[in-house]
């Protein structure tokens, strides 16, 4: 369905232009469409700002600054002959009209902008990618033993000390510690901008570790990585394959990034 039917659709059963049959169809989609809840929700909200406006009391309120303006401005005029035979005598029902579309349209505007804002914080590229960008220099340190080279590394990534990570974590390359040191150098670069250094990491542990989730969560990060750098189309198709490999094991959120890169939020992101 295209927008424009999407958009006839719900301004129609917000007015209760429906048949019950075709209302509660519509109901039964909204149940499993989050995008279209997410639509109809803002749909709602427009027609409640416009509502919230006291046309009444606008009328009132321009009635008397007529009145005001008529005993005051004239008399003055009068008073100093200062009344041009050239000016325009503008219709204040033409000025209340759009006094009061100028009011509701920045009211939404404000609606909108913070609107933009909060999705860009919570569905932008960086922001999607930063959320679903595995924790382990958090989850695992506990599992380390105090010997181990890598605690070191895990505790400046707790710090964010990213770039000192960076470079702790390249001395542990070819060493024992190899394919666990590339992933944390993979994640602080990441985590520090750096999304160059973060895809070449990363790719390299896809092309040479022989554990499979070593491999797994490398093909994850390098679709983060894609995504954080605004190649959104390439990272599309990297996330869309691993969603769709159920033997995956981050399945789950590759489904849930590509649902939220495709839905309303995302799209309304600049």
């Amino acid at each position: 369905m295209n927008n424009e039917a999407v958009f006839d659709k719900i301004e129609r059963y917000l007015f209760g232009d429906m048949e019950q049959a075709e209302s509660l169809a519509f109901e039964a989609e909204l149940a499993k469409d989050s995008e279209l809840q997410a639509q109809l929700n803002l749909h709602r909200m427009e027609h409640e700002v416009f509502q919230m406006i006291d046309r009444a009391a606008l009328d009132t309120q321009f009635a008397s600054w007529k009145e005001e303006k008529n005993s005051t401005t004239i008399a003055s005029a009068k008073a100093n002959n200062t009344v041009r035979k050239d000016a325009k005598i503008v219709n204040l029902k033409v000025r209340r009209r759009f006094r009061l579309l100028s009011i509701a349209a920045s009211f939404l505007l404000a609606v909108g902008l913070g609107l933009g804002t909060w999705s860009q914080v919570n569905y932008s590229n960086t922001a999607l990618s930063m959320s679903y960008l595995p924790e382990t220099s958090f989850s695992d340190k506990s599992n380390v033993a105090a010997q181990n080279p890598l605690l070191d590394i895990l505790e400046l990534m707790e710090e964010e000390r990213y770039q000192a990570a960076i470079e702790a974590s390249q001395q542990l390359v070819d060493t024992d510690y190899n394919d666990q040191a590339l992933l944390l150098k993979a994640e602080a670069a990441l985590r520090n901008e750096d999304t160059e250094t973060a895809y070449t990491t990363y790719d390299n542990l896809l092309s040479n570790s022989e554990s499979l989730t070593i491999q797994q969560t490398a093909a994850w990060g390098k679709a983060l990585s894609l995504l954080k750098d605004g190649k959104e189309e390439e990272a599309l198709q990297a996330i869309q394959a691993i969603a769709d490999n159920d033997t995956h094991i981050y399945q789950k959120e590759a489904t849930e990034l590509e649902a939220s890169l495709n839905g309303f939020w995302h799209k309304i992101t600049w």
